[in-house]
């Protein structure tokens, strides 16, 4: 388990994992994790088996993130909320109107949830024709309000950087 109150959730940042137990999902058990507490490691059966896997939708779910972590290191690997918008936003930059891309801007700057305004700011950047204009893009939305939004920009920064000096190789 971990504290989610105490996690910014930012890819790579360092999260205390408590371990609790090793448990087995076998026939006709049932187990409860509790959602944004319980970390768990699935691993494929011995045999074939179907699961089912009910997630919490109540008022609190498409504000609070849901991560994958390294449980060896105990670090946030990625951001794994199922959301449409990130699909449509790249659609949008692609193919959209410039009034639709505004919409997009306006969204990345100012809609009130975190997660929203990310995926706005990522399509919008990486509809950009060089890492130099992903990066100046990305530099332009203020996350000074977001230790969130901060990582997860300087992280997008840094993996536009480390690829761009790659492909130069």
């Amino acid at each position: 388990e971990y504290d989610y109150n105490k996690t910014v959730g930012v890819v790579g940042e360092k999260v205390a994992l408590k371990f609790i137990e090793t448990s087995q999902l076998t026939q006709g058990k049932v187990m409860l994790y509790r959602a944004h507490v319980d970390v768990h490691n699935q691993l494929p059966a011995d045999e074939f088996s179907i699961s089912l896997n009910i997630m919490e939708k109540t008022d609190r779910s498409p504000l609070t993130h849901q991560y994958a972590f390294n449980i060896e290191t105990g670090t946030i690997t990625s951001l794994i909320n199922r959301t449409p918008c990130r699909s449509v936003f790249e659609t949008l930059m692609s193919i959209g109107s410039d009034e639709q891309k505004d919409v997009l801007v306006h969204l990345a700057k100012h809609h009130p949830l975190e997660r929203t305004r990310l995926h706005a700011m990522e399509a919008i950047s990486s509809s950009q024709n060089t890492p130099e204009s992903a990066i100046e893009t990305l530099i332009c939305f203020d996350v000074s309000n977001s230790t969130f939004l901060q990582g997860w920009v300087n992280n997008r920064i840094q993996e536009i950087k480390i690829s761009s000096e790659s492909r130069k190789r």
